[in-house]
């Protein structure tokens, strides 16, 4: 059997983790190391047997030997069977136990291994050793005195027990649960846990064919606690109704009111669950845009998950109130929200909280455009994408097509997000597909293909729109290709709409854009103080966090308002922050420094003077008024102005043709 072991080590290894059912060894073992002890010996040896460690006083409470101590110290010390463990504990020679239990089940029988086992369990039990208890009470069959103690065993709050229940629960008889409330509603957790969390967390939906496995086990709980009028642990079953219906397509209206009345109904103490229905609640929340109702359950829910000590779900609140934050305008809470989640997580080795903090903390670097720093995290955060949910890893994916249009790579960006939509299904992931669809509208407005965006609008139309936020997205959506049309009276109608909503919900990031669009309407409709009132309060407001992206994802139009704000500006606070916009949006601005005192390839005399009334802030539209020609000749000429200064915008332009001394 040690043939080939080479060192000390490698042999021992190999006693341990021999099987004590192989033949020669069980033979050897019976003929020449158990049959030759004493035959007291023998049966306490074959009726400890099944003991997974042994101590004196519980090898007593199964023999009935009241020499039980003396015969572990004999075995010690003959170093035979036994290895010591901590204190007064033993256990029996992995190369020795499976033997002896294949010799207890043949000449003992498995009624008096049962018998054994049972009690081996009360023993337990009275020594406070409860899964011990649980497991010999199980073997034994004795499925009455198992089930009350798993009773005492149940904490919710302790989620590293779920798979010991899970096991537990599955092996009573149905018959046996039935008797037991507590554990039909333990039973329904376990399984959700055990078999289906990982589920939902990569796909974020529930199967519909598998809910019917939690219906019979809940309702038998139900029941018996309406009749006792057992009020707070119907807040339990009802708690836990609020998580599955919050994990199955279409059912959060009521995974809300389960969690409701849960709230209601549980008592003060029961932490964990009244986390999960704040936490639901404020999910809930989020999604219907009332961004205000979100912080305050979600902040309640982070904080009783604080107390609790269950790390996993402190980190999920964590990220969701962060979230929340740079929702509502809040970059810097929401940055240190986000860096506390990846330092522990990081600490933790846990890739499933890794990854979304990366990614959100890739969102706000994006946002300051901070475009490296954010490329570098969604790497990083692309690398666990095995380990990551499904949306977490299409996230990443919408991310880096923004970053490749901020980098002017805009044709690779739209191919990203046409495979991307090409994945998504819009009823299942509604809040997704309708990002990609606008961002997707946002890049070919860009690029000018008109026509492309409001293909891209159309989609987005005809999808369900009843939550205030969908709506308000579209309407966003609807007010860029009305300005680009020449609708600006009809954007401005349409924003000063929807601003009071967004600002009462506390959908401040929103906000922020809504007062951009209307500066570029009043600009549009010659209402130059107006437009300059609204970028100026917007600027004020969005300084101390540090918004970049905000204003240059907006394009041309609004650059060139912002450029118009300098001679106005007092505030050097101010002044830095709008240098630091514009700054940004010229990255030719370095090769520029020291320009070449001719171009390569020269402007033609129609070129020069678009470029005039380019850099006086003058629309595509009314310089094709001015030269009367068409738009799509401006268009055409601007990206051949563009191509020639070696600049991809018309603030770089403005800049480039001073410095070539184009412009009168």
């Amino acid at each position: 059997m040690l043939q080939g072991c080479e060192t000390q080590t490698e042999a021992e290894t190999r006693l341990h983790t021999f099987a004590g059912e192989h033949r020669p060894i069980l033979d050897y073992f019976v003929s020449e190391v158990l049959n030759a002890q004493p035959e007291s010996l023998q049966s306490f040896l074959l009726h400890t047997s099944m003991l997974s460690r042994l101590t004196g006083s519980l090898c007593m409470a199964v023999t009935g030997n009241p020499a039980s101590d003396a015969l572990l110290e004999t075995l010690e010390q003959a170093h035979l069977f036994l290895e010591p463990l901590d204190g007064l504990w033993y256990r029996y020679h992995a190369l020795f136990a499976e033997a002896m239990q294949h010799e207890a089940k043949r000449h003992l029988g498995e009624a008096t291994l049962q018998a054994i086992s049972s009690k081996a369990s009360y023993w337990y039990e009275e020594h406070s050793m409860l899964e011990e208890a649980v497991d010999a009470a199980l073997y034994a069959c004795d499925f009455s005195h198992a089930a009350t103690i798993i009773e005492r065993f149940v904490d919710f709050n302790a989620l590293t027990y779920i798979p010991t229940l899970h096991r537990w629960l599955q092996q009573l008889p149905f018959e046996t649960l039935k008797q037991h409330p507590t554990l039909c509603l333990n039973y329904a957790i376990t399984q959700f846990f055990t078999h289906f969390a990982d589920f939902i967390h990569m796909t974020g939906r529930f199967p519909q064919t598998e809910r019917a496995q939690f219906e019979e086990p809940l309702q038998l709980a139900q029941q018996v606690w309406q009749a006792e009028g057992n009020i707070p642990r119907l807040g339990e079953v009802f708690a836990f109704q609020s998580l599955l219906s919050s994990s199955f397509s279409g059912e959060m209206q009521q995974a809300i009111e389960y969690a409701k009345k849960a709230l209601d109904y549980l008592d003060e103490k029961e932490l964990a669950w009244r986390s999960t229905c704040l936490r639901i609640i404020g999910l809930a929340a989020r999604r219907r845009g009332d961004l205000n109702e979100a912080r305050r359950t979600i902040t309640e829910a982070s904080a009783l998950s604080e107390t609790i000590g269950n790390r996993p779900i402190a980190r999920l609140t964590i990220l969701l109130l962060g979230i929340v934050c740079a929702e509502q305008g809040e970059l810097q809470q929401a940055a240190a929200y986000y860096q506390q989640v990846l330092d522990e997580a990081r600490a933790q080795a846990d890739p499933t909280d890794i990854g979304p903090a990366l990614l959100c903390l890739a969102q706000l670097a994006y946002e300051r455009n901070r475009l490296d720093e954010a490329e570098q995290q969604l790497a990083e955060a692309n690398q666990l994408r095995s380990q990551l949910p499904e949306e977490t890893c299409r996230r990443i994916q919408l991310l880096m097509a923004l970053l490749e249009h901020a980098r002017g790579q805009s044709e690779n960006a739209l191919e990203r997000l046409t495979n991307l939509l090409a994945r998504l299904q819009p009823v299942h992931a509604q809040p997704l597909y309708r990002e990609v669809l606008t961002y997707q509208a946002r890049i070919q407005l860009a690029l000018s293909d008109l026509s492309a965006a409001r293909r891209s609008y159309e989609k987005l139309r005809m999808l369900e729109s009843t939550l205030p936020d969908y709506a308000e997205q579209e309407a966003l959506l609807l007010a860029r290709l009305q300005l680009v049309d020449g609708k600006a009276q009809a954007a401005l109608d349409l924003l000063h709409t929807i601003l009071p909503q967004a600002t009462k919900a506390g959908r401040i990031r929103r906000a922020f854009e809504i007062q951009l669009l209307l500066s570029l309407a009043y600009a549009a409709l010659k209402q130059p103080q107006e437009a300059r009132q609204r970028l100026y309060s917007t600027l004020h407001q969005t300084r101390s966090e540090g918004y970049i992206r905000l204003f240059l994802d907006e394009g041309d139009a609004l650059l060139g308002l912002l450029q118009s704000l300098f001679g106005s500006l007092r505030e050097k606070p101010l002044l830095t922050y709008l240098r630091t916009i514009l700054q940004a949006a010229t990255p030719a601005r370095q090769a520029l420094a020291s320009p070449p005192s001719a171009l390569i390839e020269p402007l033609s005399p129609q070129e020069r003077r678009v470029l005039r009334l380019l850099a006086a802030g003058h629309s595509n539209p009314e310089i094709a008024r001015e030269l009367v020609v068409s738009v799509n000749t401006v268009r055409t000429q601007v990206q051949s102005i563009y191509r020639k200064l070696g600049v991809s915008n018309r603030v770089a332009a403005s800049e480039a043709a001073r410095s070539f001394h184009l412009l009168p």
